[in-house]
């Protein structure tokens, strides 16, 4: 069974959530004290019954100098109170004037500060209140904090009912009973029950300090407060080696234990009791959601990966309908839960006749004369005994995969990876990033040599190339590093399996090899990393001779004198200069307004005209119609994309670099029912599960960025889900990165996104000239640009022009994965002279000031 869902993105980091009387949700959270531009803030929301969305009525935004909530009380009987913990600001905190204990008054869907007091003693920032509770009359408050402060307050006045009390360790939680005539105090070691009034100590209850040998500690306590079971208290523990968890049910009249079960096997995070006191639930550190009954604390559903990060908060509605979750990963669900729940009798009478069906097959598939081609029904249900199994499978041997193969063996998985190539590395590594980076970075040089030593005093005066030779040091560096993929897989006991997968059912995949001989492996998870192949363009007929995609053109025999890039993209850009330094003449033809899709538009025009002056010609707004061969040569056909006004081109050698498109040639996603979309892409879907959920995929194959470093985070992250059930890539911070010289990278949002997006943003830009280490090397060309946050000076973009920009981005992806703002960076010391100082000073002009423009 799965339960119905609904995921709100909250925006915030959330830490709590409550319930209002009329059943709205509050949900409080943020970054904290200091500048990590992310807001401190409560708000309330209404569950959309036909949806279950959550829809905004209404929020409080909370000084960004004090820290987000903690915790969050709110009551029936005094429907217009709302409690929550809040530490002051540092400073305040660290003189004594905590006064973290908040009481709001509901103005209509908007609380407003009523009243705030101090309940937490320390003068250490760390410490905060971790608990509060307010009594089912609704007349008193408790709050527990983690210096060991327990106090109880008159929920009007804020005076307390008793002295605050000094545990002898941080308090985990605290509830009232349902006739307010116990307070529940609880410790990591001891669960003490007091008289909420006076203050007196009634019962004090050892969590069975030990279960067996091993250490246990309490994470969380509630009271039932079901008119029918008025006298439990539930209790929860976790093993100190974090391997398991327990809920305990006591008997508040004898305060004897009822019973005790296993929850989970991690730690609980969250714990929540139903109002109906029918349910229990516990959100476990591997991001799932158990979900109990009261009665006999046995498992009713499980939900798996509900977040990606640990989830902080757990709340069922008034009225016992829905399910709330809340976690750091700022995201919200809503959980419909059923009316009744399956027994183990449905289970038996769903299951049962499945396995009388298989019993009967097995039975009969002896007697059945089985042929490849009539036996089809035999052929589902036969074992493959023969066939090698596998924890997980990985088809395709490039960085996704490759990386996913070695991160699954290293976790402990019985590992295989279906690569049909020669070699691993897949595109990136055999005929796409790494031979073109080698022939970027030498003829550089030549290009260096040639035009440019001259003057730095080196003396050059008869600079020849070697293009044979160039080309064999493209080769050597591929060979090493494939070769270094191959030794990875020999250390972590991964087997390659050489050969071309293609699904032959859900579990089996037939590999034929390059002699045409077919095998069968099989594997309980399977994730798909074919990658991506050239697209093709119609009226062009590729032979990797004239026209030539990515892959002829890292292997031309000589320089041409002309050549004609389609695409002004990363690939076309990128090899187009690797040729124009080497002697040809080159234009490159796009039919967008800009090179550089994606780049921000102030960078793609300063980019276009240091090309330029490197001796490359553009054709932009220019529709290419086809192409034909005469004498030799490759005649190119375009026309204006504004006017329609015809052209011809002609050149020794024609690059298309007009995109790429995933490669699923051969695979076999029909026989297993796994969903391509409309542009041949693997649908993905949560925990990068295909629509047959323990198969996977990740990289050019499916959706997102074609990248090779953005196909490693989600190999690792899918194996990551696989073995633990979580896995986490931050898609807003990948970096891109043209490999020219200068060279070009961004991260984030650009200009005219955030414009189209309606977000108010400042900027801060800094030119190479003005840095020293760029006029040292003279090599100044370019700027660092950096767009922020208007209100909070949160880092939302960056984009660089100039030398090393694809190294210096990696401060920006840093920053942004973090929630830094650009004076955090600012006033981050960096070292002189370097280039990245101008980072640092483009981060300074963002938010003040830079010193040296």
């Amino acid at each position: 069974m799965k339960l119905e869902e609904h995921s709100y993105s909250a925006g915030f980091p959330v830490f709590c959530l409550g319930i209002t009387a009329n059943n709205d949700i509050i949900i409080g959270g943020g970054g904290g004290p200091g500048s990590s531009g992310v807001k401190n803030q409560l708000t309330i929301h209404k569950i959309t019954k036909k949806t279950l969305g959550l829809e905004k009525k209404g929020e409080v935004i909370l000084n960004s100098e004090e820290d987000a909530p903690t915790c969050i009380a709110t009551s029936a009987k005094n429907p217009k109170t709302l409690v929550c913990g809040i530490n002051s600001s540092n400073e305040d905190v660290k003189s004594g004037n905590n006064e973290n204990l908040r009481v709001f008054k509901f103005n209509k869907s908007k609380p407003t500060l009523y009243k705030k007091t101090k309940t937490v003693e320390s003068t250490d920032p760390c410490e905060y209140q971790r608990a509060v509770a307010i009594s089912n009359k609704g007349d008193l408050i408790a709050s527990g904090s983690t210096d060991g402060m327990v106090v109880v307050t008159d929920c009007t006045t804020l005076k307390p009912e008793f002295s605050p009390l000094k545990a002898p360790g941080e308090i985990m939680d605290v509830d009232f009973s349902s006739d307010d005539k116990y307070l529940s105090v609880l410790l990591k070691d001891q669960l003490r029950i007091l008289d909420p009034k006076k203050g007196k100590t009634l019962n004090v209850i050892d969590p069975l300090a030990k279960k067996g040998d091993e250490k246990v500690e309490f994470r969380a306590s509630r009271f039932s407060k079901s008119e029918s079971d008025p006298s439990s208290l539930f209790t929860v523990l976790n093993k100190a080696s974090q391997k398991a968890s327990y809920v305990i049910k006591w008997d508040t009249e004898s305060w004897s234990k009822v019973l005790q079960r296993k929850a989970a096997s991690s730690p609980v995070t969250a714990f929540a009791i139903s109002f109906d006191g029918k349910l229990l639930a516990c959100a476990t550190k591997s991001m799932a959601i158990v979900i109990l009954s009261s009665v006999n604390l046995k498992t009713l559903h499980i939900i798996h990966q509900a977040h990606t990060f640990p989830i902080t908060s757990l709340s069922f509605d008034r009225e016992n309908k829905v399910l709330i979750s809340a976690s750091a990963d700022e995201s919200c669900k809503v959980y419909k839960l059923p009316e009744t729940w399956p027994t183990i009798i449905d289970h038996f009478f769903i299951i049962m006749p499945t396995i009388m069906l298989l019993n009967m097959l097995r039975a009969f598939a002896p007697k059945v004369r089985v042929t490849p081609l009539r036996s089809s029904v035999y052929s589902v249900f036969r074992s493959y005994s023969s066939a090698p199994e596998y924890d997980t499978v990985v088809i395709g041997g490039g960085p996704g995969g490759y990386v996913a193969a070695i991160k699954a063996a290293q976790l402990g998985q019985k590992t295989a990876c279906v690569e049909m190539r020669s070699t691993l590395g897949g595109t990136c590594l055999n005929v796409g990033c790494i031979p073109s980076k080698a022939l970027l970075h030498n003829s550089h040089l030549y290009h260096e040599a040639k035009h440019d030593f001259e003057k730095r005093g080196i003396d050059c005066s008869d600079v020849k190339l070697n293009l044979q030779n160039m080309l064999k040091n493209k080769e050597s560096a591929v060979s090493k590093l494939t070769g270094g993929i191959e030794f990875l897989f020999k250390k972590n006991k991964v087997d390659w399996i050489k050969g071309k997968g293609s699904f032959k059912s859900q579990n089996d995949i037939e590999v034929t090899g390059s002699d045409g001989q077919k095998s069968v492996i099989k594997g309980k998870n399977i994730i798909i990393a074919t990658g991506s192949e050239p697209s093709p363009f119609p009226g062009f007929e590729i032979d990797e001779k004239q026209i030539v995609t990515s892959t002829g053109a890292l292997s031309l025999e000589k320089v041409p004198e002309k050549m004609i890039v389609i695409g002004g993209g990363v690939i076309g850009l990128e090899l187009g200069s690797v040729w124009s330094r080497l002697g040809a003449e080159v234009t490159v033809v796009e039919y967008m307004p800009a090179i550089g899709a994606g780049m921000d538009a102030e960078l793609a025009k300063n980019f276009q005209r240091l090309l330029s002056k490197q001796g490359l010609k553009f054709k932009l707004n220019t529709k290419v119609i086809n192409s034909e061969k005469v004498n030799g040569k490759v005649k190119v056909n375009v026309e204006s994309a504004k006017t329609g006004k015809p052209e011809s081109l002609e050149a020794d050698v024609v690059l298309l670099s007009v995109g790429r498109r995933p490669y699923t040639d051969g695979l076999g996603l029909e026989n297993v029912g796994v969903k391509t979309d409309s542009k041949g892409r693997i649908e993905l879907l949560s925990e990068f599960r295909t629509s047959v959920s323990h198969i996977r995929v990740i990289g050019d194959v499916t959706v997102g960025p074609m990248l090779a470093h953005k196909a490693e985070e989600e190999g690792i992250a899918a194996v990551e889900y696989i073995t633990n059930g979580h896995g986490h890539v931050n898609y807003g911070v990948i970096p891109s990165v043209i490999y020219t010289h200068p060279e070009v990278a961004w991260v984030g949002k650009n200009e005219q996104e955030l414009k189209g997006e309606g977000v108010k943003y400042k900027i801060g830009s800094f030119p190479f000239v003005a840095n020293s280490r760029a006029k040292t090397i003279d090599d100044a060309d370019g700027m660092v640009k950096i767009i922020t946050d208007a209100e909070t000076d949160r880092i939302l973009g960056a984009h660089i022009i100039g030398p090393n920009a694809g190294e210096m981005i990696q401060e920006a992806c840093l920053a942004m994965e973090y929630g830094a703002s650009a004076e955090d960076v600012a006033r981050t010391c960096h070292a002189h002279p370097t280039m990245s100082e101008a980072f640092k000073e483009a981060c300074m002009a963002a938010y003040s000031k830079a010193i040296h423009a």
